[in-house]
């Protein structure tokens, strides 16, 4: 039975197991889809520490498994359907049965958000999207994202590349960083529309999506391979019981609990911030142990 229970394998969750391996801490990493998170999905990294220029997302995760690979981290790659709490212990259950530790990272990261109300026919559902991770390797495609903010410039740029990307934003205000629409207005795959707003979703020619948009001047329908929604992120808690749910305030209290990275940061989704939490996580659940000890 393992020391402490990790849940996510994104830069916080490594974090914390790199540093529970530098110090013997036995624990159970698991992930349950690829290591990185939504840094997956990152076309450039400019302000991570000890990468001058920048580093792009996939590269940055490449050197995450490669450091805990030479550490000995072992991941396992299982979805975590519940974590609860009882008795001093809390389980995660997953297809390959059930996990306890008296300790519980939680670094699951987020969910991507999609607009109120049922727009998506179930047919189409592959080809609508919250992350570009499943289509960043397809060429000659044409995407359009639905959003204004950071994560929808950045995954409008990544795409760009080799693909052509129409950005709708539902508003006259854009919500990026003045950097990514100077870059996206120099990649000439990448347009931009404003006061565009979703209105439904439809089959399309060859499996293709066919999108009904609401203009200023009325209703216009646009062809598409794929839909991309970048209108924010929730926290991804659904695993997490209504029982630890109750207690979880009590139990970080005492420190059995950490709940670290984006999952708890709400707009401060960064890299180096996750990684800061997990690091601090590690440390103080070692110091709390040590100081039992003596």
């Amino acid at each position: 039975m393992p020391d402490v229970l990790v849940i996510g394998a994104g830069p916080a969750g490594l974090a914390s197991a790199l540093q529970l391996r530098r110090r013997g801490v036995d624990f159970c990493l698991f992930e349950r889809q690829r290591v990185g998170g939504l840094l997956n999905n990152a076309n450039w990294v400019e302000n991570y520490p000890g990468f001058p220029g920048g580093i792009t997302g996939e590269a940055l995760v490449e050197r995450f498994q490669q450091q805990v690979s030479e550490l000995g981290v072992e991941i396992t790659y299982q979805d975590v359907k519940s974590l609860d709490y009882t008795e001093g212990q809390f389980q995660a259950e997953s297809a390959h049965g059930v996990d306890q530790a008296p300790v519980a990272i939680i670094a699951s990261g987020t969910l991507g958000s999609t607009p109120e109300g049922n727009l998506n026919p179930p047919a189409l559902r592959k080809r609508v999207l919250t992350e570009i991770m499943p289509i960043k390797g397809m060429t000659g495609k044409r995407v359009v994202i639905i959003g204004a903010g950071d994560l929808a410039f950045d995954y409008a740029l990544n795409l760009g590349r080799s693909n052509e990307v129409l950005i709708l934003n539902r508003s006259l205000e854009r919500k990026c960083l003045p950097l990514l629409w100077e870059r996206a207005g120099r990649l000439p795959t990448v347009q931009y529309r404003e006061q565009c707003r979703l209105a439904g979703i439809q089959a399309g020619e060859a499996g293709s999506l066919r999108l009904l948009i609401e203009l200023p001047g009325g209703r216009q329908a646009m062809d598409c391979d794929y839909l991309v929604y970048a209108i924010g992120r929730q926290p991804n808690t659904g695993f997490i019981s209504p029982r630890l749910l109750e207690l979880a305030d009590d139990l970080e209290r005492s420190g059995a609990l950490y709940r670290i990275g984006d999952v708890q940061r709400g707009i401060y989704r960064q890299t180096a911030i996750a990684v800061g939490d997990g690091v601090l996580a590690a440390m103080q659940i070692i110091q709390n142990w040590e100081g039992r000890s003596t």
